[in-house]
């Protein structure tokens, strides 16, 4: 009991120090998405939940380091972050659907105060003259800006035909597609044996033809025995009408 009361405390106390912030996405381009949504012919609702397609996320730094926040975007565009103790970290924003000026952010927290300075990738060390104090009252501002257009990948597009063509029922079944594969197979095999040696292929065509002829022969051996009982019975049939 006594434990879990230190721990209680230790909690309060933590939390006593905690700072939060809130920060909102401006400027979203929802009405340019509306018409490549309809372009592109993406039309479920789940596609137009903008927001929920945003991630944003606090990463601790230097002691802090494993120490992740994850924040929820709303409808609004808006987001908190929460429970923040004194030291640094690192604020990463990022959207699906459209791209943002800046979404890197270095965050120092103190006793008092949340101070967000601008993080530019690629550039060492924080620009001063972008940094302002944050709070519930006074949000981070983010920028969005154009939207993002991704590019139709071909080999998609070839599988979609093949999947509506009549052969789509093949693939669409594990055994009839390797069915399939193991008869196309077979079927270009020696083709590809006569391209790639000839010498081979033209050793297989003649074991082939040999295998042929055997069963030619089998077959003509067959029906000349099945003839044989025929004849006898007509030789007999016709001396036991000359006795009679």
């Amino acid at each position: 009991m006594r434990i879990f009361r230190v721990a209680t405390a230790f909690w309060l106390l933590q939390a006593a120090f905690c700072l939060d912030f809130k920060a909102r996405i401006v400027n979203v381009p929802e009405e340019a998405l509306e018409i490549e949504n309809l372009r592109s012919g993406k039309t479920r609702p789940i596609e137009r939940n903008y927001q929920a397609k945003v991630d944003a996320k606090v990463v601790g730094l230097g002691p802090k380091y494993g120490e992740v926040h994850e924040c929820r975007v709303k409808k609004t565009y808006e987001f908190d972050v929460e429970g923040l103790s004194a030291g640094e970290y690192k604020l990463l924003v990022h959207s699906h659907d459209f791209n943002i000026r800046q979404g890197r952010f270095h965050i120092s927290v103190n006793d008092s105060a949340v101070v967000v300075t601008e993080d530019r990738l690629g550039i060492s060390g924080a620009n001063s003259t972008k940094s302002c104090v944050v709070s519930e009252k006074e949000p981070l501002i983010i920028e969005a800006a154009t939207i993002k257009q991704y590019e139709e990948n071909p080999r998609n597009k070839l599988m979609e035909m093949v999947m509506q063509s009549p052969l789509g029922f093949i693939f669409k079944n594990r055994l009839y597609t390797i069915l399939f594969f193991v008869c196309m197979g077979l079927m270009i095999l020696p083709s590809l044996v006569q391209w790639i040696n000839p010498e081979l292929a033209e050793q297989f065509s003649e074991l082939q033809k040999e295998a042929y002829e055997k069963r030619a022969e089998r077959v003509a051996a067959e029906k000349r025995q099945g003839q044989l009982p025929t004849q006898l019975d007509k030789i007999m049939g016709k001396k036991q009408k000359r006795k009679l």
